[in-house]
């Protein structure tokens, strides 16, 4: 408990006075500090947006930056069809050679971002792209070790490292919770199995956490929560919602589910691989996956398994089927696939499997 001891740091507060002897005076100050933000910011992304590398004879190549036009290095970018993967360069650029003249579809993806598909039409004179990516919202990872009491157990607190009491610690599918006392920590008996936690309390983001508890030993985790800036999000409530729907009334025979841990010990680079060695049917190059329960679909191995927090795997019994309704917050739902799974395409593409992946914090 000597971690939540520690407090962050507070930065200096800066305060600039400004007087002005009349209101003319003021509103002139005002506008001239006005324009001059105004062409300082454009400045600065004008100088923030990296040049297109140059293309060449069967050659893509792109860059690819966040929404303020800022490259973003170390950033993996598929080709679908035929499947090719690489990595962004320091400035954000990428490059492929020998890619024959036609219509490609791209994603790119890394942990904190994500893209949707893009598509790039290769001439005899090559092609260039630029790949924009949106930051989603992060939070301190989750750590989780071995406990020698046989359960999980752990301990919540905030991202200022002070133990947050009253967390409601809910394990998805089952039912089962607990809540932290004063301390920030809780205890569950839970069996061996592969697990979903959902972290919630009052004034905190939701938090979502993969744990495989073994047979021979227990799990402990250590969780910080950061605080709600602006309203929910009743959509992502609504995703939750129906992801704690499917871990609950999916037959075994029907699903498979898999941890961070479990996803490392299959010992596979992607999701793509991780697919083929558990589907009962082909998949192909360009299956999609869903991102967080929602109907944005990428290519599976557009996504490294460092970046999965947790993967659901249903086999073709449970493709489309609707197991009944009920309500969230008052506005009636079915608790059913993402949207993306109900066009016969996508379940094609996949061999009839359907994936949907949480993506790591």
């Amino acid at each position: 408990m000597t971690a939540f001891l520690m407090r962050a740091e507070g930065q200096p507060n800066v305060a600039i006075a400004h007087r002005f002897r009349t209101h003319a005076m003021a509103w002139c100050g005002l506008l001239a500090v006005a324009l001059v933000l105004m062409t300082t910011a454009t400045t600065t992304l004008l100088a923030q947006t990296p040049a297109l590398p140059l293309p060449g004879a069967n050659r893509l190549v792109g860059v690819v930056t966040d929404t303020l036009g800022n490259p973003l290095p170390e950033v993996s970018v598929v080709i679908t069809k035929p499947r090719r993967q690489t990595r962004t360069r320091a400035d954000g650029s990428f490059r492929f050679d020998s890619v024959p003249a036609g219509t490609y579809e791209l994603s790119a993806h890394s942990i904190g971002l994500i893209a949707g598909v893009f598509r790039a039409d290769v001439g005899p004179a090559g092609a260039s792209v630029v790949l924009p990516m949106i930051r989603i919202g992060t939070v301190l990872q989750a750590r989780v070790t071995v406990a020698e009491r046989i359960g999980l157990s752990g301990v919540i607190g905030d991202t200022a490292y002070q133990a947050l009491p009253e967390v409601t610690v809910t394990v998805m599918g089952t039912g089962e919770h607990a809540k932290t006392d004063s301390s920030g920590a809780f205890f569950m008996p839970l069996k061996p199995g592969e697990y979903m936690l959902r972290l919630d309390r009052d004034g905190f983001t939701r938090q979502l956490v993969s744990v495989s508890v073994p047979n021979e030993a227990g799990r402990r985790i250590a969780a910080w929560m950061s605080p709600q800036s602006g309203r929910s999000n009743v959509m992502e409530a609504v995703r939750v919602f129906d992801l704690n729907q499917r871990l609950m009334r999916v037959s075994p025979a029907s699903s498979k589910y898999f941890t961070r841990e479990g996803v490392e010990k299959q010992g596979v680079a992607d999701l793509l691989a991780l697919a083929r060695r558990n589907a009962t049917s082909p998949i192909t190059d360009d299956c999609k996956v869903s991102i967080n329960g929602s109907d944005v679909t990428i290519p599976l191995g557009a996504l490294t398994t460092d970046e999965l927090e947790f993967v659901e795997m249903y086999l073709p019994t449970y493709i489309g089927t609707v197991r009944g309704g009920t309500s969230i917050e008052g506005n009636p739902t079915k608790f059913t696939l993402p949207a993306a799974y109900k066009q016969p395409s996508a379940q094609r593409a996949c061999g009839n499997l359907t994936l949907i992946a949480w993506l790591r914090n």
